[in-house]
């Protein structure tokens, strides 16, 4: 049984300032350069660069069991790629001629993370790890930033260097609870990725959770798509507002994110009961109460393209404990998209209890 690795990490806000000015931005679209000769099979075996020899000066012809700086980056851009192509992890990555597991090369992502940091080139040994046991992950997208993801490989190398076990997670993030496994591989490969495409190092990392990083559509959730009486989804005015608020994101949950964020940020909260304004109403007057809201961010979702549906519930508000509506939006998994107050987050709910609440249902169409 793997133990699951716990990180004290220092949070850090998404909204602090860069680091120094030679270091530039690494966001999760697809920018990398795709190796020639990197190919798939059907094992999900992922084939990088041949051993060149290309060690750090002065270091003598190392054998195939130590890996050069340059092969374990020119690798990451072939295994971002991979993962934003495919919507998976690969099983194994070929580099030289050693094919080596994924929990092996987190350990050899994080370690040439550090040192690329450190001006250190030396080549770095393979090791082996057990896979992990137990991967889970509780995050919202964002940033993390250069000290923090700097804090977290030193982390997990620490942590495999002297366990020879994998971290099913990485803990106490400034995005959530935890960063599971693929994500970090994911997280690293992208790092490295943007030094070996650009030659700089990433100011931050941009996040999203796992199940949005493979999410590949909203596959038997017809039902959640169409338009209804007050989720006009299928309005010229409504997909109009949806495609001006999303402009040029083709990525689904960055979608949904620009979707609630509008809503949230737009839309007043005004108290009555049930539906009275429907979507269009909301948009026509600027406010509406949680069912109405829901409404709207629901049709900008549908009309974007994004499953979207209704949940109820009773719930308890620092106020009192009263009925509820709030809408959710399909990326990979359900996420909460409660546009009633300012201090919800997508994903997350701020303004009331969500470990105490009674639920009512879920609806494609609500019916009161």
């Amino acid at each position: 049984m793997l133990l699951t690795l716990f990180f004290a990490i220092t949070l850090f806000s998404v909204n602090c300032v860069h680091a120094a000015s030679e270091e530039h931005n690494l966001s999760y679209s697809n920018n990398s350069t795709y190796v020639s000769n990197a190919i798939l099979n059907n094992t999900t075996q992922l084939n990088a660069v041949p051993d060149t020899g290309n060690y750090a000066a002065g270091e003598p012809t190392l054998p195939t069991t130590y890996f050069s700086i340059d092969q374990i980056k020119v690798t990451a851009s072939n295994v971002r790629t991979y993962v934003e192509s495919q919507q998976s992890l690969p099983d194994r990555v070929r580099i030289g001629a050693a094919t080596i597991t994924m929990p092996q090369f987190l350990e050899l992502l994080t370690t040439a993370t550090i040192q690329i940091n450190n001006g250190n080139n030396k080549p770095i040994p393979l090791r082996t790890y057990c896979a992990p046991s137990t991967p889970s992950e509780s995050i919202i997208g964002g940033l993390i930033y250069k000290t923090e993801y700097l804090k977290i490989a030193n982390d997990i190398k620490n942590y495999m260097d002297t366990s020879g076990k994998t971290p099913d997670f990485a803990y106490g993030t400034s995005l959530g609870t935890k960063i599971r496994f693929e994500n970090l591989v994911y997280m690293y490969s992208m790092i490295l990725d943007y030094y070996n495409t650009s030659g700089n190092k990433a100011a931050f990392a941009a996040m999203k959770p796992w199940v949005a990083v493979i999410y590949i559509g909203p596959t038997g959730l017809e039902s959640y798509l169409g338009a209804t009486a007050n989720c006009q989804s299928n309005n010229p005015t409504i997909i109009a507002y949806a495609n001006g608020i999303v402009g040029n994101t083709t990525d689904p949950y960055e979608k949904a994110v620009k979707i609630f964020n509008w809503v949230r940020d737009c839309v007043e909260y005004s108290f009555y009961y049930n539906t009275t304004k429907g979507a269009l109403g909301v948009l026509n007057d600027g406010n509406g109460n949680c069912c109405d809201i829901a409404h709207l961010i629901v049709a900008l979702s549908r009309a974007t393209g994004l499953a979207a549906r209704y949940e109820h519930g009773t719930c308890n508000f620092a106020s009192g404990t009263y009925g509820h509506v709030w809408a959710q939006i399909y990326v990979g998994a359900w996420f909460n998209a409660d546009g009633s107050n300012n201090y919800n987050e997508f994903g997350v709910i701020n303004n009331w209890d969500t470990s105490n609440y009674i639920h009512r249902g879920y609806y494609a169409s609500l019916p009161f």
